[in-house]
């Protein structure tokens, strides 16, 4: 979970896979391959692979070649660029998120997402993206209450993976993505 507000109406989730071929080593990269955006009673999906594709509420939604934009409802909107790399972006009454495709041909990875989020400065959305409120002593909550440091945090040791397990989604239920990898 990227962020999420407090009383989970709003979430955003990402869904990372191991880098395609290149050399297997113990740290093999990975790339965000789709992400979901929950918010207003609606939800808005995109996926990476095999192709890029979005989904509203459940139904994939066709994008033609070139710009386009679409109202999704309730002050959501999402519109779509073509270029070098596609960006789609999803406009909401709590945030804006800049979505792009790449390819990394160091790591192999094809095709990927990237996300800027916009958030306002209140603290109404934490998760691994940290709390944004200007006060960096609570970015590193975890999803169940607490915090680590940031030095436990450079440690690369149980405190650091206790904050990113906290915000893991590994119960299938709890999983906003109607596509399968």
């Amino acid at each position: 979970v990227y962020a999420e507000s407090a009383d989970r109406s709003t979430r955003i989730v990402g869904r990372f896979e191991p880098a395609r071929g290149g050399a297997v080593t113990a740290f093999r990269p990975t790339s965000t391959t789709a992400l979901s955006f929950e918010t207003n009673g609606h939800k808005v999906e995109i996926y990476a692979r095999p192709s890029l594709r979005v989904f509203v509420d459940d139904d994939e939604i066709d994008l033609p070649p070139g710009s386009v934009s679409f109202t999704v409802g309730d002050g959501i909107s999402l519109s779509k660029v073509s270029g070098l790399n596609t960006v789609i972006e999803l406009t909401t009454p709590s945030f804006i998120a800049r979505v792009s495709t790449f390819k990394s041909l160091m790591f192999s990875i094809e095709p990927g997402l990237s996300m800027y989020l916009g958030t306002p400065a209140d603290g109404s959305l934490n998760g691994l993206m940290g709390v944004h409120d200007g006060d960096p002593l609570n970015d590193l909550t975890l999803r169940g209450g607490g915090t680590i440091t940031l030095a436990e945090a450079l440690e690369h040791d149980l405190a650091l993976y206790s904050f990113t397990d906290s915000w893991r989604l590994t119960n299938q239920a709890e999983s906003p993505f109607s596509s399968a990898y």
